[in-house]
């Protein structure tokens, strides 16, 4: 690691409404982000986003498809967790 970009950059932390905005900013739609700041402090962050794969846009990655909701990405998480 001679150069500067080589050095691993470490994402700064987030607030919880931080978190939820971020969400909101990649067209997840949240119907309430108090409920959402809840449930992030519950659930880390990256853990629920990993649910969220397949509710992502095939064409750009950092987006969700039209539709997809927070509630929907919990539900997977809560049934994954469940089984």
């Amino acid at each position: 690691m001679d150069s500067e970009k080589d050095i691993p950059k470490v994402k700064l932390p987030t607030t919880y409404t931080e978190q939820v905005e971020l969400f909101k900013s990649r067209n997840l739609h949240i119907e309430n982000s108090d409920n959402a700041e809840k449930t992030l402090q519950r659930i880390n962050y990256y853990r629920l986003t990993a649910y969220g794969l397949t509710l992502k846009n095939p064409l750009n990655k950092e987006q969700y498809v039209s539709g997809s909701s927070f509630e929907t990405l919990f539900s997977l998480y809560e049934f994954d967790r469940k089984l």
